[in-house]
This record gives C-alpha cells, structure tokens and sequence, in this order.
C-alpha cells in the first residue's frame, strides 16, 4: 500500500488505503481534479501508464509502498494557449520557407532535394497532431474550434497531395502545392490561432470551463 504521490513533482501524503494504480488514480482525480486542471501525464517507477487507464483498460497493477507515482496535473486553459502558441509558430515559419522551396522544387532535376518537402510533410503531420491534441483539451464541437478543423482537414487534403507528388517525383506539382495550395492555408492558420488565443483569454472563467473535453 503506497504512502505517498507526486503532484507535479510535490510530495503528496496518502492517508486512505490505495493498493492498486487504479485506486491511486481514482484517488487523486476526487481529491485533486477540479475543474480548472486536468490530469495530464502519469509516471509509474519511471514508465508513463496515463494511456492505459484512460483507454479503458482495468489497471490492477499492485502497488508496493516504495512505488513511484508522479501525477501531473495542468491547467486546461493554459494548456490550450500554450497549444495554440506551438500551432501558430509553427505555421508561421513554415509559411516563411514555403517560396523560396517551391520556386527550387520547380526546378527540381532529380530527388536531391526530396529531403526538404519531407521536411515540410513532417511539419504538417505535426500540425495536424497538434490541432488533435486541442481537441483533447477542448470539446471538438465547440464553436470556437469550427474555423482550425475546418483547416486541418484541408490541411490532410493537401498534406495528401503533396505526398503522392513527391513519390511520384512531380517536382513542378510540388511546388504548385506549396505555393498555392499550402501557402494560404498557413496565413489562415496564423490568424485563427491569434483569433482563438483572444477569445480563450477574454471568455470568463465559467464559459471557458463549460468548452473543456469531458
């Protein structure tokens, strides 16, 4: 039976019976959770298990009383600025590469330069990744996200195309991709960040906490 967590790396004493991962994370989500956090991470004895009790799986995994639980507690709001942030950065900058590369990839004589659209490629998976990831944080069908998923699934269309074009080595095609397809998709991503940044920052407490996930 263990005697104590971390929440967000503070000692914590646990003064009811907990035996198993299960009851500990049960525990803290009555104890804990309030409706300004989230719990966000969980470190058993060095290994992240927050995905196996959230999947639904029956985590029965018995505690000893030297076990190590670290339970990371974030809050939902800050959670989503700091997302947004990461999201607009990164269309931004991509949006700064994006000529100078399609004007090379249109005269593109062979793959030497294939590493770079898959360079672009993997910033857009990790776009699309971070866009679910705020969906995770805030309900998928609140109003405020319409305009980013709405992009998001232009964003896979394109992300798709540009995919086929370079295994198919049609380097113009690329660069038409980039430059016309890709380039106002990223303005547009830039402005509904910084859009939906003012409205999470100015909508009350109380509106904001009805948008988060569950």
């Amino acid at each position: 039976m263990i005697k104590k967590i971390f929440l967000s790396h503070k000692e914590v004493p646990v003064p009811v019976p907990v035996k198993t991962l299960a009851e500990a994370y049960s525990w803290v989500q009555a104890t804990f959770v309030k409706k300004n956090n989230i719990i966000t991470n969980i470190v058993l004895d060095g290994v992240e298990v927050l995905g196996e009790l959230e999947g639904g799986a029956k985590f029965d995994h018995e505690l000893r009383e030297d076990s190590v639980i670290e339970f990371q507690l974030d809050n939902p709001r800050d959670l989503s600025l700091q997302t947004l942030e990461a999201l607009r950065d990164l269309a931004f900058q991509m949006d700064r590469r994006l000529p100078s590369l399609a004007v090379k990839s249109w005269q593109f004589k062979d793959d030497t330069h294939i590493g770079e659209i898959k360079e672009i490629a993997n910033d857009l998976t990790l776009m699309l990744d971070l866009i679910e990831h705020l969906n995770g944080i805030l309900q998928y069908s609140h109003e405020y996200l319409a305009p980013v998923n709405g992009l998001s699934r232009l964003l896979n269309r394109v992300l798709g195309y540009l995919l086929e074009a370079a295994k198919a080595a049609d380097w113009q095609r690329c660069s038409t991709l980039l430059l016309n397809r890709l380039e106002p998709l990223l303005k547009d991503m830039v402005a509904e960040c910084e859009n939906l940044q003012l409205n999470v920052l100015s909508a009350g407490i109380d509106a904001f906490e009805n948008s988060l996930a569950g």
